[in-house]
């Protein structure tokens, strides 16, 4: 009998340090679940306003849904003058009357500025690919004249060691009949 007795003592104790453990935290409220809206009971946003007048209502009881009410009171507000905000420093667009197109509902000044701006980009871009074709241009001469002279430098070595008919047939090989007439003139003498 003493075994079973030490052992209801100790689930008592245990019950009652999990019972006092339970007292001291503090309750706190729990969200409510939404349902779906329903085409009979359509869901509604509740207003700061109606949100703030139930936390003060919970204030007012005590109730544990207080403080938290009263945090969605203040992101609600807060929220609300934001969008006020943004409201206020938004941009009017000018709305067309009747039986205004909606090119002249804008301002005409607008839109010979956006031309103005376009046609500074297309003229700026032109300026830009014609500088970039004439440095290429100027690139491409430039390694054909360095070709040519590797090109004379070569003939003339053969030439110089009396090979005439092989700096003729070289100067035909790569394409540059200028070359190969200088040369045959230069061995008709």
């Amino acid at each position: 009998m003493r075994a079973i007795t030490s052992s209801f003592v100790a689930a008592i104790v245990a019950a009652s340090f999990q019972v006092s453990a339970a007292q001291a935290a503090p309750v706190r409220a729990l969200p409510r679940v939404r349902l779906p809206a329903t085409e009979s009971e359509p869901s509604r946003v509740r207003s700061a306003a109606e949100i703030c007048l139930t936390a003060a209502r919970a204030r007012e009881r005590n109730s544990p849904a207080g403080p938290g009410l009263q945090a969605q009171c203040e992101a609600r507000v807060n929220a609300e003058r934001e969008a006020e905000a943004l409201r206020q420093n938004a941009p009017r667009q000018p709305q067309p009357d009747a039986g205004q197109n909606l090119p002249d509902a804008y301002p005409r000044e607008r839109r010979q500025r956006a031309a103005r701006d376009a046609a500074q980009v297309q003229t700026a871009t032109a300026e830009a690919a014609a500088a970039e074709a004439q440095a290429r241009a100027a690139d491409a001469a430039r390694q054909a004249d360095e070709l040519r002279k590797a090109q004379s430098l070569e003939a003339g070595n053969m030439v110089k060691s009396g090979n005439c008919e092989g700096a003729q047939q070289y100067a035909l090989s790569v394409g540059n009949f200028a070359l190969a007439q200088q040369i045959k003139d230069y061995c008709a003498k």
